[in-house]
């Protein structure tokens, strides 16, 4: 198993080092159909809070590496851990508005993407709830059928104010 992820994760760094190029980027498995799915499926599920939203986009076993360590997590377990370290901060900042401010995505191959996704979650006055300005992700998405899946998610690191 850890053999796999190490092959995963440096899959995921060739990718982000411009090691692997994929041109296909308007089939049903390319980068603008993962920028459709997140922003139209994903995330609109998310702003609009759907109780099934874990279950609905991560499979029973998928991964989520934090501080250097990848952890596996299933739906549920994920869900618990994401309100702990996230959400209940968030909602103490009074976070009241959420915005999915932009996307990039790297292809691997037909059906295997690496979007990374900035955010703005804010106060009732437009003041970050979370800490960040404009917190992000980084999502290794896999095709499956006529939707996507979330394989591997990773807390993408602040940007500068500069």
């Amino acid at each position: 198993m850890k053999k796999g992820l190490i092959s995963i994760l440096l899959c995921v760094t060739m990718m982000l080092t411009g090691g692997v190029a994929y041109a296909d980027n308007h089939s049903a498995g390319g980068p603008e159909d993962a920028e459709k799915w997140y922003k139209d499926v994903f995330a609109a599920a998310f702003i609009n809070g759907d109780e099934d939203f874990f279950a609905k986009f991560y499979p029973s076993s998928f991964f989520y590496v934090s501080e250097g360590e990848a952890t596996q997590y299933d739906p549920k377990s994920f869900e618990a851990w994401v309100m702990k370290k996230y959400v209940n901060g968030w909602l103490e900042a009074g976070w009241v508005n959420t915005k999915l401010v932009s996307m990039k995505t790297v292809p691997v191959s037909s059906g295997l993407v690496v979007l990374t996704a900035r955010w703005s979650m804010t106060d009732k006055d437009g003041k970050p709830a979370t800490g960040c300005a404009l917190p992000g992700w980084h999502y290794v998405l896999a095709k499956q059928k006529d939707s996507w899946v979330v394989t591997t998610e990773s807390e993408a690191a602040c940007p500068s104010s500069k």
